[in-house]
């Protein structure tokens, strides 16, 4: 049974109410209008609600930004790469003391980097089902890898993780 922790309406449209709400179960976006789902975050353990609603906070942040400066936008595609940012962060991709930077560019796209001694990771997602990656290590070059993959929301590439996780661990 999903115990809700905090419940906050946000307005991606003037005339479309969002509710972004978290539960045990994970996070969703529903449309209040209609009850269409937007996103939703599958349960990890090993991620705690409250860490998860600061980054989707800093998320609808940077998509209301793009929204603002980005005149020529698709807002339909700065919804759907919202939502990818949201599975992305939530995939587990990041341990818990990876703080990654995030931001978005003038094309909608949410990008994660996060550069340590043993070089960098670099994540983009831009609503259009697919994943761009690089993740550069700089201690043992033989395991860098980039990429522009299709993406299901869900699994993350196996060489990313793989990448990642070197350069994490330092």
């Amino acid at each position: 049974m999903a115990h809700a922790l905090s419940s906050q309406g946000f307005d991606f449209t003037a005339n479309q109410k969002i509710a972004l709400s978290s539960s045990q179960a994970g996070i969703c976006f529903r449309e209040a209008n209609n009850g269409r789902v937007f996103v939703s975050q599958t349960d990890r353990e090993e991620q705690s609600s409250r860490t998860s609603i600061a980054y989707v906070d800093e998320l609808f942040a940077l998509f209301q930004s793009a929204k603002l400066f980005g005149a020529d936008l698709d807002l339909d595609q700065l919804k759907a790469a919202l939502g990818e940012a949201v599975k992305l962060k939530s995939s587990g991709l990041f341990p818990e003391y990876v703080k990654p930077q995030i931001a978005v560019d003038e094309c909608g796209e949410f990008m994660f980097t996060y550069k340590n001694a043993a070089g960098y990771v670099d994540i983009g997602v831009c609503g259009e089902g697919e994943i761009s990656y690089h993740a550069r290590n700089d201690n043992e070059p033989e395991k860098t890898a980039y990429g522009d993959v299709e993406w299901d929301g869900v699994s993350v590439p196996t060489e990313l993780i793989a990448s990642a996780t070197t350069i994490f661990q330092g």
